[in-house]
């Protein structure tokens, strides 16, 4: 998200040397086979947001600013607007005992990670996005989405127990998921079970913050369980996608699986121009 074509060629030229203008190195995803390029502006708009793009993206329909997984019609309610599948959604139907996983370094009721599970005119319903990770559109017959083997990123405030949420870390456990809070539980989790981590409040602290400026991890009151500790033990996209990686090919190398990891801080650090950790998220990516 937000990861043109120019910040792929500022994180090229600070990480990688040129001599007479040749590289010496090059980024992984300079060595893919194929890149493609995709138009995700909205229906509405040439300046897009994450909630239409992720849909463009996820599902190849265009749609509304804000939107997720739907048609927007004039109905002031954000739920009863015209749905369509997602590729997660296309891919369980079609191959019911595959494998879904999401990871993001967002907190996993923003747009770009919902966009594969959740049906809303307004991206901001994320009890919605929570509830659609954990049981699906249960009343449509065209889906039999329940739900991904692994979700990890960030946003605590949308799990813990509230009068406008419910205790969706309790709810996940007793649907057979393990809960992991901190790197070292992600990595110390069984590959064969279901995986929720949330990490910290908000979005996952940045790659710069956790290597280089891990003062920064302090006095946050950010931990996942509520509890106003600091989270400091954080895992990196690098740490969630290898793990995402073990137990969707543990619980699913028959039947095949799909995986979307979003280094999310390539857009939101360059909403307020923050170069630095925009590039090392791109860079750790």
């Amino acid at each position: 998200d937000g990861m043109t074509t120019n910040m792929i060629t500022a994180a090229r030229l600070i990480a990688h040397r040129s001599i007479n203008g040749k590289y010496m190195t090059k980024m992984a995803l300079d060595k893919f086979p194929v890149l493609g390029h995709q138009m995700t502006h909205s229906m509405d708009s040439f300046i897009t947001d994450s909630a239409n793009s992720a849909t463009a993206l996820y599902t190849g329909h265009k749609t509304t600013v804000n939107a997720l997984g739907v048609y927007v019609d004039s109905s002031s309610d954000a739920f009863d607007d015209p749905k369509f599948e997602t590729i997660a959604e296309i891919f369980r139907r079609q191959h019911p005992g595959s494998g879904i996983g999401i990871v993001s370094t967002a907190f996993l009721a923003d747009a770009t990670p919902a966009g594969l599970a959740a049906h809303t005119s307004d991206r901001g319903e994320y009890d919605h996005v929570i509830g659609s990770y954990y049981e699906g559109l249960t009343k449509y017959e065209w889906t039999n989405w329940d739900g991904p083997d692994v979700l990890l990123g960030a946003g605590a405030e949308d799990f813990l127990e509230s009068e406008e949420t419910r205790d969706y870390y309790k709810l996940f456990a007793e649907k057979g998921y393990n809960v992991a809070w901190n790197n070292t539980a992600l990595h110390s989790a069984p590959s064969n079970e279901k995986l929720l981590g949330v990490f910290q409040k908000s979005n996952l602290a940045t790659w710069l913050d956790r290597n280089v400026y891990q003062s920064n991890l302090y006095n946050q009151s950010n931990y996942p369980d509520g509890s106003d500790r600091d989270a400091d033990d954080l895992p990196g996209l690098k740490d969630m996608t290898l793990k995402a990686i073990d137990v969707l090919h543990k619980r699913h190398r028959k039947d095949g699986w799909f995986l979307m990891a979003e280094a999310a801080s390539i857009d939101k650090q360059m909403h307020t121009l923050d170069y630095d950790r925009s590039l090392g998220e791109l860079l750790e990516r």
